[in-house]
């Protein structure tokens, strides 16, 4: 069940949510006027305004903390707490907001019985969604496939709570032994699927989406193995708690069946923020495409007759979630420039053309990407997307690398606002790609926005800390892979230390280069 899969069930939180608050209201109104429990009661105020209010300020909390998650598994005792904490937030906005504009005289009694039959209502409902879930929607495609790394006690806990509790939304693959002694053998029906060195392979064969680690007492650099090894692969990673003393960026907390488990924070992308970003695409491209169609129309032709050759330039890349789709330039190559094979161009490439040269300087011949924009394709803002050919190698070479495929890829970013475009450092263009995923939001996509437009990077006034870091160019990288890959792979990561990799996981390395289990928490970005 990839991400794009797991929509239906916080939609079906959203509504189910929101039917819950409502009732949650009303039951309180009855109750404080019309039950006859306090028979002097009376109703000074127009409620049905202080309904609205209340119903879009309750929503955003629920979304402010992470209440709502595109998993099947709905409540639990951490997301009920989440729902209680979201409901406590909410009364008391809309105490401070009555309190500052006094344009309603609301019950004081009306804030406490609130508070407790709207927590009631969103508990009860998340635990009837969950019972529905399970029985009608919750089929074997609907599950997440795991791995379970470890043969301890906790791994077989973990592992009866899957087998046996379908609610919990996991189908248990197998295991996975640190040793290769145990392969084949099977525990309780449960297969040893393979080694710790296997873990990419069986990742891949059998379509795996989460990976729990459960082994409290393994080497750091086998831990961080399993990780890097389960990234490449685009798998979730998720450890128990003795493990995270060595993690030194957010961490996220969360609990299967009364196991604890911690996993990297997650991007801030998703539910509603997704909605927002997807909406504010939608309406920018649109315009986009309407406004600038007499330039589109002027620069398709400068093309045709410029050169012979199509206007558009197609080519696959990869998107959200490793998905290929169709992107569009206006062509400002020779149509036989790739005749040698795949590369990077720049603005002085013999390769381009007398108007491509135009077109790149200020960056017009990416405008047609305006219209994968407005199909759901790409974002106006993320990391710029890369050929199939170059992502298959590079996530080889970088760790990390397949992170960026964690978020849609964009026009512009966080990376080329800072100048790295084309033949620039990968490792450089990582670093300020993870940033953009960890740390999104709607006012730094405005920000790149308009950096992509005036260039204002000698006005900011904060900068990004990142460690500098030994690194070729794209163009080199490409050459080297394509020569002899095995062989270059391996060359061209010296000086690519596995601190470099995971900036925020291993800061503050000992001498040895291992991950400290000390120190402070102080490592920049």
């Amino acid at each position: 069940m990839r991400g794009h899969n797991r929509d239906q069930f916080v939609i079906l939180q959203y509504l189910g949510d929101a039917l819950a608050v409502t009732a949650g209201l009303l039951a309180a109104y009855w109750l404080r006027f019309a039950s006859g429990i306090d028979p002097a009661a009376t109703v000074a105020t127009d409620y049905v305004n202080q309904f609205w209010w209340a119903l879009l300020l309750w929503m955003v909390c629920l979304q402010m903390l992470r209440a709502v998650v595109p998993h099947p598994r709905v409540i639990s005792f951490n997301r009920a707490r989440r729902l209680l904490y979201a409901s406590a937030l909410a009364v008391l906005l809309i105490a401070v907001r009555n309190y500052f504009f006094r344009d309603a005289d609301v019950s004081r009694f009306l804030y406490p019985m609130t508070f407790v039959t709207v927590s009631t209502a969103l508990v009860a409902q998340r635990v009837g969604l969950q019972w529905v879930i399970s029985r009608f929607l919750l089929t074997s495609g609907a599950r997440m496939r795991v791995l379970i790394v470890g043969l301890g006690p906790v791994a077989m806990r973990l592992a009866a709570r899957c087998r046996y509790r379908p609610e919990l939304g996991y189908e248990l693959v197998g295991f996975v032994a640190l040793e290769d002694g145990r392969v084949g053998a099977r525990i309780g029906g449960v297969p040893i699927l393979g080694s710790k060195d296997d873990l990419r392979r069986l990742i891949r064969d059998n379509n795996v989406e989460e990976v729990f680690v459960t082994e409290t007492d393994i080497p750091n650099d086998t831990f961080f193995q399993l990780f890097i090894d389960s990234e490449k692969e685009t798998a979730r990673v998720q450890f128990v708690p003795s493990l995270v003393e060595m993690m030194r960026s957010s961490i996220h907390y969360d609990e299967v069946a009364g196991v604890p488990v911690y996993s990297m924070q997650d991007t801030p992308l998703q539910g509603a923020n997704a909605f927002i970003k997807r909406t504010v695409d939608v309406v920018l491209s649109w315009a986009g495409l309407v406004l600038l169609s007499p330039l589109l129309a002027a620069i398709a032709i400068a093309v045709k007759y410029s050169s012979p050759g199509p206007v558009l330039y197609k080519q696959t890349r990869l998107g959200l979630d490793k998905r290929e789709f169709k992107i569009y330039k206006f062509r400002s190559m020779r149509i036989d420039a790739e005749r040698q094979g795949p590369g990077w161009g720049g603005q002085d490439d013999p390769r381009t053309t007398r108007v491509g040269r135009w077109l790149r300087r200020w960056n017009l011949d990416e405008l047609p990407q305006l219209w994968n924009v407005l199909r759901g394709d790409m974002s106006l803002v993320g990391p710029r997307p890369e050929r199939p050919y170059y992502v298959d190698r590079f996530r080889e070479l970088f760790p990390r690398y397949m992170s960026r495929h964690a978020v849609k890829t964009g026009m512009t970013g966080w990376a080329q606002v800072h100048g790295l475009r084309g033949d620039t450092s990968i490792q450089q263009r990582l670093r300020y790609d993870l940033y953009y995923i960890e740390n999104w939001s709607l006012w730094l996509d405005l920000k790149i926005l308009l950096m992509t437009f005036f260039g204002s990077r000698a006005r900011r006034k904060r900068r990004v800390r990142l460690e500098p870091i030994r690194s070729l160019p794209a163009n080199e990288w490409a050459r080297r892979i394509t020569s002899d890959e095995k062989k270059e792979s391996t060359e061209c990561q010296k000086g690519v230390s596995l601190r470099e990799g995971l900036p925020g996981l291993a800061a503050q390395a000992g001498a040895s280069g291992g991950p400290s289990r000390s120190g402070s928490q102080e490592q920049g970005r």
